[in-house]
């Protein structure tokens, strides 16, 4: 997850502002839900996480907005179908997910070829076929034909051995993610052409060379959500467990800025950073930190499910975000083990210096 426009994924498309104002227009602006403190925290949590689930499927499910978001839409969906400790958000979730799935492969499979941005998206739906059941051909194939393609030498989906120190807060975070998704789809198909430089020395570069600045700089917005996403890298969005040997220098800096970020009502960090303390295997028991997020967001929802001011994005993506966010922080999770990524991401961060 990651927000605003100086700083979308590559497989993210800004919309037009007039657009998205029409679908502004679908409902009055909405009002915070009034939490029931005789709930527990944790079915709190999971009725939240439910009205946000049906407030994104709501919001995406039209073709236009599909076609801008539908793989982040699809993502949100299946993260929670893998991780949530509730059966029913995962059975939800889970049926979401296959039709989005089902949605994007049969878009790709029109295309006669795939271009760079297409080959990305092929590739990072097959590195989740198998778990979602669906047979990875034909669109393998033409996802392989348009590989070798793209495969110049030290290039690949913008991946470049020196690109790293001449890139700015963006392209860090674009080289970052198509990174994660080569090692994603290199661990499910090992047999491809990938590049040898990979997520590991990005992974490298950014713990040694990038220097994460704080609340006062202005600056601090781009390094809070890199800082995130090096985490959702080594968990591969929370389907593991972050292992704190590896990930103290990303999770120390997080601990430091929390307090400041919670004071400035930021939706979006908050949910992001205990989201990433949830996946160290603590939850609003046994961490005040991820307590008292959960509770800033538990008040914020609004009563149409969503969070954040929604309506005045300048892009479905911006709109989206904040319901994104504060849905995977609020997920009450378990971890997968023993994944083909896990083994390949381990072997990665214990090599982290």
């Amino acid at each position: 997850m990651l927000k605003k426009h100086n700083l979308v994924r590559l497989r993210s498309t800004l919309a037009s502002v007039s657009a998205l104002l029409l679908l502004g227009c679908r409902s009055p602006s909405p009002l915070p839900i009034q939490t029931r403190p005789e709930q527990s925290l944790e079915t709190q949590c999971d009725q939240a996480v439910l009205r946000g689930l049906e407030w994104i499927h709501k919001f995406i499910d039209d073709d236009e907005t599909f076609a801008v978001i539908g793989m982040d839409g699809f993502y949100i969906y299946h993260e929670l179908s893998l991780t949530s400790e509730n059966h029913s958000l995962r059975k939800r979730a889970k049926a979401l997910a296959l039709n989005d799935a089902r949605r994007i492969y049969d878009n790709l499979n029109k295309k006669v070829e795939l271009d760079a941005h297409d080959c990305i998206k092929a590739w990072d739906l097959l590195a989740e076929v198998y778990l979602l059941g669906l047979d990875p051909e034909p669109l393998l194939s033409k996802a392989r034909r348009s590989l070798r393609l793209l495969n110049s030498g030290e290039r690949i989906f913008g991946i470049h051995r020196t690109s790293l120190k001449e890139a700015d807060d963006a392209g860090l975070y674009a080289i970052l993610m198509d990174a994660y998704t080569i090692e994603k789809a290199a661990a499910v198909f090992p047999g491809e052409a990938w590049p040898d430089f990979g997520l590991g020395q990005v992974l490298q570069f950014i713990r040694n060379n990038k220097e994460l600045r704080s609340p006062a700089s202005e600056a601090f917005e781009e390094d809070a959500f890199l800082a995130t996403h090096t985490a959702y890298v080594l968990t591969n969005y929370g389907r593991l467990r972050l292992q704190p040997e590896s990930s103290e220098w990303i999770t120390g800096y997080l601990r430091k800025h929390f307090h400041a970020v919670l004071q400035n009502e930021d939706i979006e960090l908050v949910a992001e950073f205990i989201d990433v303390f949830r996946s160290l295997g603590q939850d609003e028991r046994t961490d005040p930190m991820i307590h008292q997020g959960t509770e800033f967001l538990l008040r914020t929802q609004h009563s149409d499910g969503s969070w954040g001011d929604w309506e005045s994005a300048e892009s479905y993506y911006d709109a989206m975000h904040f319901t994104w966010c504060a849905v995977m922080g609020l997920r009450r999770r378990s971890f997968m083990e023993s994944t083909p990524y896990e083994k390949r991401i381990r072997r990665i961060s214990a090599a982290l210096k």
